[in-house]
């Protein structure tokens, strides 16, 4: 078993395999997007919770937005195309759908969670269609270039398979949490996983327990990593209830990392494993991500990056009928919230430049077009030129920031209107 620690490199790996890990990470860290979709603006490009992205044989971008249970198809310059999905139980609708595997043909498949099978939808001429249904209980999907795909499940029924490979028939491998009580197998056995042509690997980490496992695609275990440095268990508790029922509880509200997913990187020699430590009391989720070669399983920690609590307009609203007192009622600063930032969005369509002294200035930038390259096939892509919005902060704003929260006092407002 290897250990996945904090160190700067993976240790026991040769010169090579060591100089491709640390060309990996860089190439990750220093990765710049090719496109942006996504929009505040009630629309298809409005997302709740994108769960998989992944670019199609024909350069475009599908989406699954795992809240909507919606696909969402945009192409190669990030314009929307289609969607379809949603919430249901009918042909072309979605239940409990976190995932998506594109084959080399096009296809989707979908896989419905635990409790579901796995849709096949294909492209008619004019729409998309369900052409096939698995009957395979799944959370997460993965595909080689050769078109075999697996599935990542708790499937057996004596608890321990955790991987399909799915086909004209149906061949299980891996092994899960043991234990006697088949709920508690399945609240610790699940996971994600990730397929790996070059190193004929298939990559499972289990969500909720700090370990991730290698198998050649022929089904043998090949290595064990173990994520123990700093990792904080979920606590999962039984419980026997009236008239001898037993059941189990997630410590959800206690500080625990869990797995977000699992993907192969570059080449296929690598793999990025994506943590979330969630802090409940803090209102705080950090992203944790670790690099392990694919080979031996050998991984090292490393970048993270921080999501605060996010401020929406409806806090902003209610911060400001806060600060102005009771002189003005919240609805009445919920318009004001509203009119101002349409005056700033109207403004900077007509190209102006917005400048408010004290907090910053608000501009359109003109970005010309450009070349770049779709990161799956390598093809060339145009981006046409495009104007877009930026804002640059005051000096007192940058000095307010650094100092931290706290530190000043909004003015209230006064019968003559005062000021914020």
């Amino acid at each position: 078993m290897s250990l996945i620690t904090g160190d700067s490199v993976p240790q026991g790996l040769s010169e090579e395999a060591t100089a491709a890990w640390v060309a990996a990470k860089r190439s990750l860290l220093s990765a710049t997007p090719v496109f942006r979709v996504g929009s505040e603006e009630r629309g298809p490009g409005q997302f709740a919770y994108v769960s998989k992205a992944d670019f199609a044989p024909n350069g475009n971008l599908v989406v699954l937005d795992e809240d909507a249970q919606e696909i969402r198809i945009f192409d190669s310059q990030g314009r929307f195309v289609e969607q379809f999905g949603g919430i249901g139980d009918g042909p072309m609708e979605l239940r409990r759908a976190r995932d998506l595997h594109l084959f080399p043909d096009g296809r989707i498949a979908v896989p419905l969670g635990d409790y579901g099978p796995i849709k096949i939808l294909e492209r008619s001429e004019t729409r998309w269609e369900l052409s096939e249904m698995v009957d395979a209980h799944s959370r997460s999907l993965c595909g080689m270039e050769d078109g075999r795909w697996f599935s990542a499940a708790y499937a057996s029924a004596d608890g321990t398979t955790i991987i399909n490979e799915l086909g004209d028939s149906v061949r299980s491998f891996g092994s899960g949490y043991r234990y006697d009580k088949w709920y508690i197998r399945r609240a610790l056995s699940g996971g994600s996983v990730a397929c790996l042509d070059r190193s004929d690997r298939i990559v499972y980490g289990f969500e909720v327990l700090p370990l991730v496992h290698g198998y050649a695609t022929d089904g043998f275990l090949q290595w064990t990593a173990a994520v123990l440095e700093d990792y904080l268990q979920l606590r999962v508790t039984e419980s026997q209830g009236p008239g001898g029922t037993v059941a189990y509880s997630e410590g959800t509200l206690l500080d625990h990392d869990r797995l977000m997913s699992v993907f192969a990187v570059g080449d296929g020699d690598h793999v990025l494993l994506d943590y979330s430590r969630v802090l409940p009391d803090e209102k705080k989720i950090v992203q944790r991500h670790y690099l392990i070669d694919a080979a031996t399983g050998a991984a090292t920690f490393t970048h993270h990056t921080v999501e605060e609590k996010r401020m929406t307009k409806a806090d902003l609203v209610e911060q400001v009928a806060d600060a102005v007192g009771p002189r003005v009622v919240k609805m009445d600063c919920g318009l004001v919230v509203e009119a101002l930032l349409e005056a700033v969005k109207e403004s900077l369509a007509r190209g102006d430049r917005i400048e408010l002294r004290g907090f910053g200035t608000f501009k359109v930038r003109h970005r010309k077009a450009r070349t770049a390259r779709n990161p799956r096939t390598g093809e060339p892509v145009a981006v046409p030129p495009r104007a877009v919005p930026s804002f640059k902060p005051s000096r007192d704003l940058r000095r307010r920031v650094d100092r931290g929260p706290g530190l000043s006092v909004p003015g209230k407002c006064t019968e003559a209107g005062g000021k914020l």
